[in-house]
């Protein structure tokens, strides 16, 4: 019955196996084994020397049975034959089958190390091995993104010859930096923490390789930390000394890339995150290696490093630089994660240090490169007080300056003590309905000290519906409500109901109580304030028009994405200045229609157009690209707008926000529109800042 269903399974025919008296089995009499059709089976082919050695006769013994067959393809092949047979009698055809696999796939590499292998044969198990994940010689920037990454990934590892650690040994000594995937550079954020974010290399940028004697080496950072890997797979320049998490092995690969393994993975670098957790290194895991001076060089004009060229001349057209010196402490205040714990631990520091309004300090921490040319800082003059002033009058507006301690309203020269720094002063439209004759006599004064006027704006948009209230300014609003006419009303910031807690009285009964109506009282308040706002908007513009023509100052323009603001603007402008005036202008943080910049542009011959981290952006990319193509490189200035509008490539990061070294991203995505180098990108716009404000 054994040898019937055996028949039938394996279409064997008339042959039956005969058993032997030690178990095993060979051909009956006049029934020989068709021991080619199991080799075909199997992937392989027998030999005559096998046939008689594996099945226990010789070449003259009688039982044995079949003509022999001659093969020079190895001794192993009846072996391997059996193995399947033994594996059809244990596991049916299932087990047959995976044994068969394993047998076909040790054949083929035998055959394929002994040159036996056709040529074509050999290409298609080359392509199956490069689609599986394993290494391959394709260049950096065409690895496939998600095949043999990523945790528990499906790649092989990179074999390493006989089991030593590979290492790269003239690259990878002294000072490197590292290019990421993405195109991007490894650097030190000021928290500690890794990010591949840097399109230009600095001192952040820059790792020293330490040897050690098992072959391994450790990464010291900018800030004299060694990067050390957690069990979460985080990476942080956090270890003082070297241990086991501060190590790592170097896996160097046939394209000149490398890989780093530590104790809980291959080290990867995405465009939102640095780790260490990944099982096998896919083009994420892969990094270019530069080699970089250990000590920079010095240079006649103090100019930055940078991967295309030692000259980088980076300078920031427009910021509000007060607001980017407390952001910091801002997201601190307002959030309760690991990143606002560090912010307020930092933000601590540098006010017991009395460096909390110093940008030297500030540009020190964030590893500004030594070209940095310096920034135009902006200032709303109705929150600010001259020089002369003795006024202790809380800030205006505590929601965009969060800058607390002294006179807030005096700040504004704690800033611009470092020489990096110029001023421009200005009413936005956002202030106009709190603009007085004291405010434009203090902002005559403020002229003195300025390189520029404004920002000047116009913003037509929708006013809030409120009952008629009694005309408050923004300050007196904040005082009352705990919220200005800009932020949103919250309760427990209501000086009424912190008064009822003082008590020790519940919010929630407060707010049954008297929630509803505070909130109607504070909207109120906010849609007068705006009512004022929108009629004196126009006037207070057509005021500071004149004051710059007549002082002879660039005026900084912001119009919002709105029709009909950019209809006003243009009115105010050209009946104020005069179509094809030489007044210099700055049309800064634009996302309007592109045709709108053209016809500027033929207006004022001296009109500039400011291009911050909106370009980066793929909702603005579009129509904004078309700005940047349609302006002559002659009408180009580069701007960060700190702290709004951070570009893409950080906006992604918890307390990120926008600073004016970030102009060099800008630079770059400016480069890809109008296809020439950031280095030539940069240069221009250095020289048309120049030029715009008399620097």
């Amino acid at each position: 019955q054994v040898h019937c269903t055996l028949a039938i399974l394996f279409g064997w025919g008339g042959h039956v196996l005969r058993p032997m008296s030690d178990g095993s089995s060979v051909d009956g009499e006049g029934s020989g084994c068709d021991l080619k059709a199991i080799c075909r089976r199997t992937g392989s082919k027998p030999t005559q020397e096998s046939s008689s050695e594996k099945s226990g006769s010789s070449d003259s013994d009688p039982t044995a049975s079949g003509p022999p067959v001659s093969d020079s393809r190895g001794p192993r092949t009846l072996a391997i034959a059996e193995e399947a047979v033994e594996g059809r009698h244990s596991a049916g055809k299932r087990g047959a089958r995976n044994v068969g696999r394993k047998a076909r796939g040790r054949d083929v590499a035998e055959r394929n190390e002994e040159g036996t292998l056709e040529e074509g044969t050999k290409k298609s198990v080359k392509s199956r091995g490069r689609r599986r994940g394993g290494d391959s010689n394709d260049e950096f920037t065409a690895q496939p993104e998600g095949r043999g990454s990523g945790k528990g990934g499906k790649g092989a590892k990179p074999k390493r010859a006989g089991g030593q650690k590979a290492r790269v040994s003239k690259l990878l000594c002294g000072v490197v930096a590292f290019k990421c995937h993405h195109g991007k550079h490894l650097r030190v954020e000021p928290n500690g923490e890794l990010r591949a974010t840097s399109a230009v290399i600095g001192d952040a940028e820059k790792f020293e390789i330490v040897d050690h004697l098992d072959g391994t080496i450790s990464l010291k950072c900018a800030n004299g930390k060694f990067a050390a890997v957690d069990k979460t797979g985080a990476v942080q320049a956090s270890g003082a000394v070297v241990g086991e998490f501060q190590k790592f092995v170097v896996v160097e690969h046939d394209n000149g890339l490398v890989s780093f393994e530590s104790s809980f993975g291959f080290l990867a670098a995405s465009k939102s995150a640095v780790l260490a957790n990944r099982q096998c290194p896919g083009a994420w895991e892969r990094f270019q290696v530069k080699p970089r001076p250990s000590v920079r060089p010095a240079k006649k004009d103090d100019t930055p490093d940078s991967e295309d060229s030692p000259d980088v001349p980076l300078f920031d057209a427009c910021c509000d630089l007060e607001a980017v010196l407390g952001a910091e402490e801002r997201y601190a205040s307002a959030h309760a994660d690991r990143v606002a714990v560090a912010f307020d631990r930092r933000a601590r520091a540098r006010r017991e240090e009395g460096t909390h309004l110093s940008f030297d300090h500030f540009r020190k921490d964030n590893s500004y490169p030594s070209s940095f040319r310096g920034c135009v800082a902006t200032w709303d003059v109705t929150m600010l007080s001259a020089p002369s002033e003795q006024e202790n009058t809380p800030n205006a507006n505590a929601d965009s300056s969060f800058i607390r301690g002294g006179n807030p309203r005096l700040s504004w020269l704690e800033v611009l003590a470092s020489s990096f720094t110029h001023a421009a002063f200005g009413v936005p439209a956002a202030s106009a309905g709190e603009a007085d004759e004291a405010t434009f006599q203090r902002l005559e004064i403020f002229c003195a000290r300025a390189v520029a006027l404004g920002p000047v704006s116009l913003d037509f948009s929708e006013l809030p519906l409120g009952a008629s209230s009694p005309s408050f300014t923004s300050a007196e609003i904040q005082s009352l409500f705990g919220a200005g006419p800009s932020g949103a009303y919250d309760a427990r910031r209501d000086p009424q109901c912190l008064a009822w807690l003082a008590g020790g009285q519940s919010v929630d009964v407060w707010m049954n109580k008297y929630g509803d109506r505070r909130l109607a009282e504070w909207k109120a308040a906010r849609a007068d304030h705006a009512t004022r706002r929108f009629e004196a908007q126009l006037s207070v513009l057509e005021r500071q028009v004149r004051l710059a023509r007549d002082r002879g100052l660039p005026l900084i323009v912001q119009l919002p994405p709105q029709d009909e603001a950019e209809r006003r603007m243009v009115e105010v402008l050209v009946s104020v200045l005069g179509e094809g005036s030489e007044q210099p202008l700055l049309i800064s943080a634009f996302q309007g229609r592109p045709k709108c910049i053209v016809a500027l542009l033929k207006l004022f011959p001296c009109l500039y157009v400011g291009f911050s981290g909106l370009l980066t952006h793929s909702k603005l990319k579009d129509s904004l690209a078309e700005v940047a193509f349609d302006t002559p490189l002659t009408r180009i200035v580069l701007e960060s707008l700190g702290p709004r509008y951070p570009p893409s490539t950080i906006g992604d990061k918890r307390g990120s926000f926008s600073h004016p070294a970030h102009v060099a991203l800008v630079a770059a995505e400016m480069a890809a529109v109008k296809r020439i180098t950031a280095q030539e990108v940069l240069d221009v716009a250095w020289q048309n800042c120049r030029q715009l404000f008399q620097l």
